[in-house]
């Protein structure tokens, strides 16, 4: 039991290292410039509760409801 205790805890630290990892990291690690550029660009995103969305859309300078009913009308 305490073994799987112990992969489960290894896996959520490097899954929590991964989020964090930038373009600039892969530079310093070795990886040539040119290499880096060619990958591709992926966004981890975590999920936000009621609070979080209303703050989101309230802070906007350009109310985002108005700009999209534009494009409609």
């Amino acid at each position: 039991m305490q073994l799987g205790h112990c992969l489960i805890k290894r896996a959520l630290i490097i899954i929590a290292n991964w989020l964090q990892l930038q373009s600039e990291d892969l530079v310093a690690y070795g990886l040539i410039p040119e290499f880096v550029g060619r990958l591709p660009i992926l966004v981890s995103l975590s999920a936000l509760n009621e609070d979080q969305l209303v703050q989101f859309s309230q802070s906007l300078r350009v109310h985002w409801v108005n700009s999209t009913r534009n494009c409609f009308a």
